[in-house]
């Protein structure tokens, strides 16, 4: 792939966030939460939660009210996220690279289908690796690879 080989060229990398960088990135350096601060989202102008009505998944940017200080949009709402953690590990660093079938994986950040006054940044779930489901998704991250 080209934007692989250009990011290994900037010794950078693209892999899912630990479940510390996730919530790291939701919180902001202030703590917050939810990724706008510690106000709690009204419903339906933030995130994409069962109140909202939509049902399905929404695309990226519908929700501009609710974007993380990073500058990350839906970070609660419209999916679980995938990270590189496993369920049991939340203060684990180490980025699991291969997961095996059964593998417990952390995801963080509810879905469409869950209810807004029961989000915040910290919440947390977790699944098999190999299961599979509307309500969840990915966001990967770019991440300086130092070479020594």
């Amino acid at each position: 792939m080209r934007a692989e080989r250009w990011l290994v060229a900037r010794n950078e990398a693209i892999r899912l966030p630990t479940a510390l960088e996730w919530e790291r990135a939701a919180r902001g350096t202030e703590k917050w939460r939810y990724p706008w601060g510690n106000e709690p989202p009204p419903d339906g102008e933030r995130v994409n939660g069962k109140e909202t009505g939509l049902g399905v998944t929404a695309p990226i940017g519908c929700f501009p009210q609710g974007v993380a200080a990073c500058g990350a949009h839906e970070m609660l709402g419209n999916v679980w996220e995938w990270t590189a953690t496993r369920y049991d590990h939340d203060d684990d660093l180490e980025v699991v690279d291969e997961i095996e079938p059964g593998d417990g994986m952390r995801v963080k950040g509810f879905s469409w289908h869950d209810g807004i006054s029961h989000m915040g940044s910290g919440g947390r779930d977790g699944y098999d690796g190999d299961f599979r489901n509307f309500g969840r998704g990915f966001r990967p991250g770019c991440f300086l690879v130092v070479i020594s």
